[in-house]
């Protein structure tokens, strides 16, 4: 028996539930069509009309046609529908802002800044209205009042990395050159990883001679783009000068406070292996516009505190503010330390965190490099041991992690370590610092199959505050460089 046959109502309620179905799947199809930024303008339009012809009062289908108006730069008809959107919601505080935007694209200021003083006086603590306002003030060449209205929203939300570039336009139009490059410092430094910004703050602070911050943003401008010659020289033969090594008093053994949080700028990239010929060659072309510098294949910004464990070892708390990637930010664990260095390393796969495989020495450790002093030279070997129930998966079966064994010794390392002193300039400033040298070569079983993993590092300690202002790890092709920006106490919890 048919179901048709069995149940007449379902015979009559087939059209409907096909229509209603058909229906909800060109709905989904007009929703998709008119919120794709790559469709074309009159498919998109056609989608959100057809959308909003079924529920007028829909503000975020509104927004929507809006911003279909906007992507072709059609702002009046824009304007238009943030008008429909402010009739539906008199005091939304959004369509008003957005309204204000439009005035500025078709050159209506005194319209817009009336706008956004309207808005503001029912919301006065928004940020983007204050700035906003001080933005079409400016255009109306009222840079005073400009000046009230950003340095508002700067009170409301001091990380706002556009408050501050608006500040800084302010303070131009002004004629207050000092304050201008004042806040160029304060919207780079929020933005680190935007080389224009840098440049502009570099250009800036130079002119007003406030040479110590134009460099830190020297330094971030040459690691980025090491083919900057021009800001190289600056660094070295203007701004660091010549100096001899400096002469340090000997530096006793330290922990990392628990407290202290180190803010680094890192890149990674590849090693410049040129020989000294063509590197002379290339260098002069450089000049010129010429790109022989490898660039730096991603950069970030790194907030790295220590937790002390047992002994002399310490647990690195890596966390990435930000990122040169589209890749999403993930804080990826970090080896235990032995003193400042990672002789310990983790396999990837499940785990607890931290390191499992560990680093025993032959002897003593690095440990004994201190106190630092120029000249002191350490060296020694050690076995590497992994407590086979710390974590499972394929990386543990690869080192030897097998049923029923409890712990195996993947590999051995050797390693030597020197001592130098070193005057060097990072972001955070100029300092003269002990410089540790280090040679390391790892060797590890995997499936029965042995890899040798050679790695050089060269790590630069300030020895007035015990802060390791610098970092560098080469292995293979490829460098990855820390370079300290601030140090920052945590506030216990």
């Amino acid at each position: 028996m048919s179901v048709l046959r069995f149940c007449p109502m379902v015979r009559y309620a087939l059209p409907f539930i096909l229509g209603l179905s058909v229906s909800v799947s060109a709905a989904l199809a007009d929703a998709e069509t008119c919120e794709n930024d790559d469709a074309p303008f009159d498919m998109r339009l056609a989608a959100c009309e057809a959308l909003l012809a079924e529920a007028p009062d829909d503000t975020g289908l509104l927004y929507d046609l809006a911003d279909v108006y906007v992507d072709d730069a059609r702002y009046a008809d824009a304007l238009a529908v943030f008008d429909r959107v402010i009739a539906l919601d008199p005091e939304a505080r959004y369509p008003r802002g957005r309204r204000s935007v439009m005035l500025v694209e078709l050159d209506r200021f005194a319209e817009a800044e009336d706008e956004m003083r309207r808005a503001l006086e029912q919301h006065p603590d928004w940020v983007f209205g204050q700035r906003w306002h001080a933005n079409t003030l400016l255009r109306l060449d009222r840079a005073e009042e400009a000046l009230g209205a950003v340095e508002r929203s700067i009170a409301l939300d001091p990380s706002d990395h556009w408050a501050w570039e608006e500040l800084a336009q302010v303070q131009t139009a002004r004629g207050d050159t000092r304050g201008a490059a004042l806040a160029w410092h304060e919207a780079s430094s929020r933005q680190p990883l935007w080389t224009s910004w840098h440049a502009t703050a570099y250009s800036a602070l130079e002119d007003e001679g406030l040479f110590d911050l134009a460099a830190y943003h020297g330094r971030i401008i040459h690691t980025l783009d090491p083919n900057n010659l021009r800001m190289r020289d600056w660094l070295v033969h203007t701004y660091l000068g010549e100096a001899p090594d400096p002469v340090l008093d000997p530096m006793p053994w330290s922990p990392p406070p628990a407290e202290r949080q180190v803010r680094y700028f890192s890149v990674l990239a590849p090693v410049d292996n040129r020989d000294p010929t063509q590197q002379a060659i290339e260098e002069l072309i450089n000049f010129f516009g010429g790109r022989s510098y490898p660039m730096p294949e991603t950069a970030s910004v790194v907030d790295l505190s220590f937790t002390p464990l047992e002994g002399d070892r310490f647990q690195p708390s890596r966390v990435y503010a930000f990122r040169q990637s589209s890749a999403r930010i993930i804080n990826d664990p970090v080896p235990r330390h032995f003193a400042l260095f990672p002789f310990d390393f983790q396999p990837l796969g499940p785990g607890e965190g931290g390191s499992q495989v560990q680093a025993v020495f032959d002897g003593a450790g690095p440990g004994t490099l201190w106190p630092l002093q120029a000249g002191n030279v350490a060296e020694g070997t050690g076995l590497y041991e992994l407590d086979c129930s710390t974590g499972i998966g394929v990386p543990f079966v690869a080192l030897g992690c097998l049923p029923n064994v409890e712990m195996v010794q993947p590999g051995q390392f050797s390693w030597r370590a020197e001592v130098v002193t070193d005057r060097i300039h990072v972001p955070m400033g100029i300092f003269d610092t002990y410089r540790i040298n280090l040679e390391f070569t790892a060797e590890i079983t995997m499936f029965t199959v042995t890899r040798s993993f050679p790695m050089t590092a060269s790590y630069w300690i300030d020895p007035e505050t015990g802060v390791l202002v610098a970092q560098i790890f080469t292995a293979d092709d490829r460098y990855v460089l820390y370079q300290a920006m601030h140090v920052r106490t945590i506030e216990a919890d």
